[in-house]
């Protein structure tokens, strides 16, 4: 089955995406390799998302439905923790921060798609998960904040807002108001990728 909204925002996303790489791999010599394998991640997930969504042939065949269905999931997640990681290290990094700092939040960061590839999760295995994760998330926002605002990029301000909003606050929003959480995500991140761009470029 089509579903014409996810589409468009997977769409949306896409092309955000590209506009970022495109101005990101233009005018900003000095990011590094990890702010880009970041958007590269999240352009894959927009065209994943595409297919999943608006493929009539992929949607209407069960069994590849199915499958897809569950790829997409895991790797929203996956998309989810390793685009903080890699931004964050790559702002860091731009800033000259120390590479043993960097490297340690990187790895802390992308420390949860582990749990993801364990076969079953209990259930207090993934309350502890989830409380992991907000930690690690929480640690790299304020690192972002802390640095950013230390070198008067003030860009940061609203990065670190649209990822909190991205992370802690969409689900909420959209049980209260039934919307798709899904389509909502897509179009939070499309803001998170412009503010990252607009924080990249004053490093």
């Amino acid at each position: 089955m089509i579903h014409p909204s996810s589409t468009l925002a997977h769409l949306a996303k896409l092309f955000v995406t590209i506009g970022c790489m495109r101005t990101l791999g233009n005018e900003y010599d000095k990011t590094n390799t990890w702010s880009f394998r970041a958007f590269q991640i999240l352009l894959s997930h927009s065209i994943l998302g595409a297919l999943r969504f608006g493929t009539p042939f992929l949607t209407s065949a069960t069994n590849i439905a199915k499958y897809l269905r569950i790829f997409y999931d895991w790797y929203s997640m996956i998309v989810d923790i390793m685009s903080l990681a890699l931004f964050t290290a790559g702002i860091l990094q731009g800033y000259g921060i120390s590479e043993k700092v960097w490297l340690m939040l990187l790895s802390l960061g992308i420390l949860p798609i582990f749990f993801y590839l364990q076969p079953k999760r209990k259930q207090s295995q993934i309350r502890r998960h989830q409380l992991f994760m907000n930690v690690t998330t929480t640690l790299q926002l304020l690192m972002i904040t802390l640095v950013g605002l230390r070198n008067s990029n003030y860009n940061v301000i609203s990065l670190v807002v649209s990822y909190i909003f991205e992370r802690f606050f969409i689900d909420e929003l959209c049980y209260h108001y039934e919307i798709s959480s899904t389509d909502l995500s897509q179009y939070s991140l499309c803001f998170v990728e412009i503010f990252m761009v607009l924080t990249l470029s004053e490093l």
